[in-house]
């Protein structure tokens, strides 16, 4: 079942969902996320742990840094593996 209901946003995030192909699934995802963070950041509460958006924001760094590292890997052995012409194992 679905409702419609009608929403007034900021010029920049309504240019966004313009460029969506479907925007109410856009809209319902990402309300779902937020919905899921909220109720993880709850339990956590609940089980003792208090976690701030400092922290939560460090913590998202770290993982983008090691991304960052891990993709450079990445490109520097698959450049190898071409350069030698050797199939990865």
């Amino acid at each position: 079942m679905t409702k419609k209901i009608t929403v007034s946003l900021p010029d920049d995030v309504a240019e966004r969902l313009g460029s969506e192909r479907n925007v109410s699934f856009f809209v319902a995802d990402l309300i779902r996320r937020q919905i899921t963070h909220e109720r993880t950041m709850a339990l956590l509460a609940e089980s003792g742990y208090s976690i701030t958006d400092e922290e939560m924001d460090e913590a998202f760094s770290e993982v983008q840094d090691a991304k960052r590292t891990m993709d450079a890997r990445l490109r520097r052995h698959a450049e190898e593996v071409l350069a030698t012409g050797r199939r990865p194992r």
